[in-house]
Parts: C-alpha cells; sequence; structure tokens
C-alpha cells in the first residue's frame, strides 16, 4: 500500500468518525480514542488475502 493510499483511507475513517460524533452515535471519548488508533495505522507489506492463506494453511481460519 503507498504512501498516498493509506492517506486517503485514513482521511476517510477520520471523516466517518467525525460524522458520527456529530450524530451522537458515539462520545468525544470514544472519537478521541477512534482517532488515535486510525492515526497508528500503516501500510501492510502484503495484502490481505495473502495474509489469510498462510493463516488457513496453519490450520487457522481468519474471518
Amino acid at each position: 500500500m503507498n504512501t498516498q493510499e493509506l492517506a486517503l483511507k485514513k482521511a476517510t475513517l477520520t471523516a466517518w468518525t467525525n460524522i458520527l460524533y456529530k450524530q451522537g452515535v458515539i462520545d468525544c471519548s470514544k472519537r478521541s480514542r477512534m482517532i488515535a488508533a486510525i492515526e497508528k495505522l500503516r501500510g501492510t507489506a502484503e495484502p490481505v488475502s495473502q495474509k489469510q492463506n498462510k493463516s488457513e494453511m496453519k490450520g487457522i481460519k481468519v474471518v
């Protein structure tokens, strides 16, 4: 995942978090925790589908 793609995904998640807060679905402390978690996100070296295949081969089913 490239840097620009990750930045766009973070911005989208942050925008949705703010929408949920403004609608009263989440409170201020939940909003703060969600935004902090979004900021910690970083790109992965391999796609999710490859990770799932590796886990399934080890006998662990990823849901």
